[in-house]
């Protein structure tokens, strides 16, 4: 600003009454490069200041803050899973138990046999988190002496005097959306 309002005073000067100019454009631009360069002193100057200010507070910031110790933060390695990748799970855990419950009444539901099924131990489980949780449980199942047509409590129902057991897998799915379980696929062996 100050090397326009310098160079309209020296034009000023120089030049005639309005709409007669004197001076010749070579004139003109001179005076534009001698208030440019007595601009530049000044801010030149007054960089200077400011920059010595500025080195100034950050030296002073610096030895004010050396006393201080400087405390690390140990941080331990850990073991990264996959995104989609499958994960084991505690088979006693209560997740686990629980899918495998409501794996077990699927089972029954879609059972022909005239009595009900329990869980009675699970021996593997797997899940992966994609859009939805998918569970691979392996559990053993055994048959009680309820008959389907009553609706009991499975864990109240006695189990049967031959004890047949059965291995079976089942994956199940679960959509954190809706809070429901889709029963995909169970196998079961004796």
């Amino acid at each position: 600003m100050y090397w326009r309002s310098t160079y309209r005073s020296h034009f000023r000067e120089r030049s005639a009454p309005r709409g007669l100019v004197k001076n010749s454009w070579a004139e003109i631009q001179a005076a534009s490069i001698q208030s440019r360069s007595l601009c530049r002193r000044r801010t030149a100057g007054t960089m200077g200041l400011h920059a010595f200010t500025l080195l100034l507070l950050t030296s002073s910031l610096c030895i004010s803050n050396g006393d201080q110790p400087v405390e690390e933060e140990l941080t331990t390695p850990r073991r990264v899973q996959p995104l989609g990748g499958s994960f084991t799970l505690h088979p006693q855990s209560a997740e686990v138990q629980g899918v495998a419950k409501k794996a077990v009444e699927d089972f029954n539901r879609s059972s022909k046999s005239k009595k009900y099924f329990r869980l009675l131990n699970v021996t593997s489980a797997e899940y992966q988190v994609t859009n939805v949780i998918n569970y691979k449980i392996d559990a053993v199942i055994g048959k009680t002496k309820c008959p389907r047509s009553e609706d009991p409590d499975l864990e109240s129902c006695v189990l049967g005097k031959k004890m047949r057991q059965r291995k079976c897998k089942f994956e199940v799915t679960f959509n954190p959306r809706n809070d429901k379980y889709d029963f995909f696929h169970s196998s079961c062996k004796k």
